[in-house]
């Protein structure tokens, strides 16, 4: 249905100011569970405390849970991440 709007131009977004550097913490401790389960862990490193972004922070969210999630099926058990993210000035 999402892909359906999108591609038709009807998808609606709800910008709002959100921190980059919140969002994806939280992200991560959603899926803690699922990384315990799979005795898997997530590090990572945010280059910056801050990064304000005008976004539609609920779609992001699944965004980033998503890929999140399609990495947990493709890594063996017992696995990691390791990942950094932030701007590059």
């Amino acid at each position: 249905m999402r892909v359906v709007q999108f591609e038709s131009g009807r998808l609606k977004l709800k910008k709002s100011s959100a921190d980059l550097a919140k969002l994806l913490p939280t992200v991560i401790a959603d899926l803690r569970p699922q990384l315990s389960n799979r005795q898997q862990t997530i590090r990572y490193r945010c280059r910056r405390r801050s990064i304000m972004c005008r976004v539609d922070a609920e779609r992001l969210w699944m965004a980033l849970e998503n890929i999140i999630e399609k990495c947990l099926q493709i890594q063996p058990r017992t696995g990691g991440y390791q990942g950094k993210f932030g701007t590059d000035s």
